[in-house]
């Protein structure tokens, strides 16, 4: 009897002071989510996973961003666009990797963009302190 009160002490007071071990970590999908598992050939266990969730949250996301209306024909289309998946690759890895390196590739204009402005204004300076002089 002192054993199972120990036991359920220790665990209330894990779930007050350490409550991310207490919470279940696996997330139902919601049905906008489920729609895009067979596109991206998801199934069984796999529905499960964690990391598969939040990588077809991300992919939902971005077709939202981009047709808020059909994300579903969206998928098609960028699966279309992308081709035929190699030995060894999944379908959700090469759309995730389609959309994260489309990010990347936005931030990195973003900063060059940002460069060549600053040389620009460098430029800019360098004309009218030429100017005020002569």
């Amino acid at each position: 009897m002192a054993e199972g009160m120990i036991k359920q002490a220790i665990n209330n007071l894990e779930t007050k002071y350490i409550p991310q071990s207490a919470k279940i970590t696996v997330f139902i999908p919601e049905e906008a989510y489920r729609k895009l598992f067979p596109f991206l050939d998801i199934w069984g266990a796999e529905v499960e996973d964690s990391k598969t969730q939040d990588h077809v949250k991300y992919i939902y996301n971005k077709l939202i961003d981009i047709n808020r209306i059909n994300p579903s024909g969206e998928l098609i289309s960028v699966l279309t666009e992308l081709g035929s998946v190699n030995f060894g690759e999944s379908k959700l890895d090469k759309v995730y990797k389609y959309f994260h390196l489309m990010d990347e590739s936005s931030k990195a204009l973003k900063y060059h963009n940002l460069l060549v402005g600053e040389i620009e204004s460098m430029k800019n300076k360098d004309d009218k302190k030429d100017g005020e002089e002569q």
